[in-house]
């Protein structure tokens, strides 16, 4: 058995729990039983939806140590081999802890310390750049087998070997992701904007309404006044191929881009909280998307991030190269890659 540790709720968004789900098909295509543990039941539904059980511990998700009482006579009964653990809130005592219980994958974004795992993952744009062989040097820790970089991207079977995408003269249609929770508003403030626009450019807007979206009812009321401009997506099962009846994207800088660039959708991307800064300026620097900064500095957002979209999508040339850099970037096959890692 594998067991999956991660969290997600309106607070941190669903993203870890998202990848560490395409992990568990994968591995369970390999013929491994996987199990879900988590603090709260936000997103059982969810995980359940996907054919994996669940356990609630009843904890909170930032307090990991204090949950090794309730944790332990579960593990002791599923007896797995393995331990995937996503979380920002771990401690090297929890992830040594759990390593008596089985092999522990620790899947990362961050590089905060020396992890004491059987194996690190940070499939990241950033991560091979980020100093791992010092930081275990300095810990005076053993360094574990490291997965590094866009290879790596845990995405859903949909998104694999996705064919290389011929870009169209003319944008007609912009998707808008803005993450599971999206705590901003910026979806709201979207809408709103193109609302007040009479002509909106002319594009259609497909907006993703994440599972904890707060506004999800003001935002159907906002669509309605864009004039059908604007249309709302809510339990999308085929991502991929929403995603590739648009021609361009902004999406806030979470897992979300490493699917866009599977389908080689030209992006605009956008920071929302502080473990998204790494990834949204790595994406710019290396050409690979277009970038509008920290929406939490930025005055008008919705404004900022709807003028920059106009502006690649009046750019031909700089979309082709956009889609050309992401698709080689990622080819959708990162979770079997982890899954054939997790023995």
């Amino acid at each position: 058995m594998i067991v999956f540790r991660a969290d997600g709720n309106g607070e941190i968004g669903s993203g870890h729990i998202m990848r560490c789900l395409s992990i568990a098909e994968e591995a369970r295509e390999r013929g491994a039983c996987c199990r879900f543990l988590l603090a709260d039941g936000s997103m059982a539904g969810a995980i359940e939806g996907r054919g994996f059980a669940c356990d609630i511990l009843h904890t909170h998700y930032r307090r990991m140590d204090a949950e090794r009482g309730l944790l332990e006579p579960l593990l002791q009964q599923y007896r797995p081999k393995a331990i995937v653990v996503d979380s920002y809130f771990v401690t090297a005592g929890y992830l040594a802890w759990l390593g008596r219980f089985g092999d522990v994958t620790y899947i990362d974004d961050l590089a905060a310390f020396a992890y004491p795992a059987k194996r690190v993952v940070n499939y990241n744009i950033y991560g091979p750049g980020l100093n791992y062989e010092g930081l275990y040097k300095r810990a005076g820790v053993a360094k574990p087998r490291l997965l590094l970089g866009p290879q790596y991207a845990p995405l859903r079977r949909q998104f694999q070997n996705s064919p290389l995408r011929e870009q169209p003269q003319i944008v007609r249609s912009i998707l808008v992701s803005t993450g599971g929770a999206d705590p901003q508003h910026i979806a709201l403030q979207l809408a709103g904007q193109l609302a007040a626009c009479p002509s909106g450019g002319g594009y259609e807007y497909h907006f993703i309404l994440g599972a904890m979206n707060p506004d999800a009812g003001r935002l159907k009321e906002a669509a309605q006044a864009c004039g059908g401009r604007v249309i709302l997506h809510q339990n999308v099962q085929d991502m991929a191929g929403l995603m590739r009846q648009c021609d361009l994207a902004v999406s806030a800088a979470g897992s979300t881009l490493y699917e866009l660039c599977a389908c080689g959708i030209p992006t605009v991307t956008y920071a929302v909280a502080d473990n998204q800064l790494l990834g949204m300026d790595a994406f710019e620097k290396q050409g690979v998307m277009v970038s509008t900064g920290d929406v939490r500095a930025l005055g008008k957002p919705a404004e900022a991030l709807i003028a920059r979209a106009e502006e690649v999508a009046q750019d031909y040339k700089k979309r082709k190269s956009l889609a050309k850099k992401m698709q080689r970037l990622v080819d959708g096959n990162g979770a079997g890659r982890i899954a054939g890692q997790i023995k």
